[in-house]
């Protein structure tokens, strides 16, 4: 089983994904306060990446050097500043009338991708103590910026896409114009919760992809007596041995042949005839 350091993590990152994608179906959340919201989600991982550093530098006893720290906070903010640029320019260019942000939404958000890091922070780094397998580096807060990098450069490439969908069909969206931005949310949550779990599982255990083909590999053993050409042949089989019950105990006669060759070697030949009920 696949092993995560706590369960309450991934309930709430998944939890206030799937918040956001209700709030932008059912409240009336607009893309654009979404699409910020998740650009202060670096932001929040930047803030508990700076927290990570410092408990490592408290539990190791290990100064945490000045270079990898500016590095760290230099990258992770060029990063952002870029990010949030070209954010601005697919609105700007497509066309999207719709750019005012709802402070209000825009809180709501926040807030609860600010909780769903904290926890995570909390259970897995500190109850777990996941603090303890890494030195006072910049690769020990690395990790989660893959996540980041990856989910933000997604939503980046299909976010045109959505836009379009939603400014053709104006105030009159239907569900099915709602349907690419769901879409796109829907893959940033599933990305979100894959990482995560690869980001805290034990050291040197398999990830989620080798997981899945072992328990593929496992069902397909357990259901192959059961699969439709495996079941055909036991019936088919077992037919063919009821038919050939039925005629042998109809009763039979067998007749045998002797052939003498012109070198006078014999060869005998059985033949036996079953009777079928109907001959009878």
């Amino acid at each position: 089983m696949l092993h995560v350091s706590n369960g309450y993590a991934l309930s709430s990152l998944i939890a206030a994904n799937v918040f956001t994608i209700y709030g932008f179906v059912f409240l009336g959340w607009d893309i654009t306060t979404i699409i910020v919201a998740y650009w202060f989600e670096n932001l929040i991982v930047l803030l508990f990446s700076l927290l990570k550093l410092k408990k490592i530098e408290r539990s190791s006893n290990t100064a945490v050097q000045n270079k990898d720290s500016t590095f760290f906070i230099i990258f992770f903010g060029g990063f952002s500043l870029v990010h949030g640029l070209v954010l601005f320019a697919i609105f700007y260019f497509s066309g999207y009338q719709n750019l005012g942000i709802n402070v209000s939404d825009l809180s709501i958000i926040i807030g609860t991708l600010l909780a769903s890091h904290g926890i995570s922070y909390v259970t897995n780094f500190l109850l777990s103590k996941e603090y303890e397998k890494f030195d006072a580096s910049f690769n020990a807060i690395f990790t989660p910026f893959k996540r980041v990098i990856f989910t933000h450069v997604m939503v980046i490439v299909f976010l045109p896409d959505v836009i379009n969908s939603l400014a053709s069909a104006g105030e009159t969206a239907t569900f099915v114009d709602l349907l690419p931005a769901i879409l796109l949310l829907t893959f940033k949550t599933t990305f979100d919760a894959y990482f995560h779990i690869s980001e805290h599982r034990k050291p040197g255990e398999k990830g989620l992809f080798y997981k899945f083909i072992e328990v593929n590999l496992n069902l397909r053993k357990k259901i192959a007596p059961y699969t439709v050409g495996t079941v055909f042949e036991k019936v088919f089989n077992s037919e063919l041995t009821d038919q050939h019950n039925s005629f042998r105990d109809t009763g039979g006669s067998s007749r045998t042949e002797t052939v003498t060759s012109a070198n006078g070697s014999v060869k005998t030949t059985t033949t036996t005839v079953w009777t079928s009920q109907s001959d009878l």
